[in-house]
């Protein structure tokens, strides 16, 4: 399952380079050429990727160096929450299908019985 998130980060300007730490892996964060926005993307496992809230905590440079060094003691510079509501799974029976099995029944019954009426 893949995970993004789009930062809106308008007052920042020039190399500036940035992580984000989810689920305590690094990340780093992607800025768009064409619309200046930044973003992070990450994937889990389809059995991990359950209904769950993310904290994306994001770091500069200097506060990257620091949490290498110093762990999660560093505080970052900001942190958003992701919400992902969970996977859907397949399910054993389909109301659609259910529908078209009645549907064709109905038909089949109703050109049976205009067969026999007209016998």
């Amino acid at each position: 399952m893949l995970f993004k998130t789009v930062l809106l980060l308008a007052a920042l300007t020039g190399d500036a380079t940035f992580y984000a730490v989810v689920n305590g892996k690094t990340y780093q964060v992607a800025q768009s050429e064409e619309t200046s926005k930044f973003q992070v993307s990450w994937q889990l496992e389809h059995a991990e990727s359950g209904s769950q809230t993310f904290d994306i905590h994001i770091y500069d440079d200097e506060k990257y160096a620091a949490y290498q060094r110093d762990g999660a003691s560093t505080q970052p510079l900001f942190t958003i929450q992701q919400y992902h509501g969970g996977l859907s799974y397949n399910r054993f029976f389909y109301a659609e299908s259910f529908i078209t099995v009645l549907a064709l029944a109905v038909v089949y019954y109703a050109v049976t019985l205009r067969t026999q009426l007209k016998a």
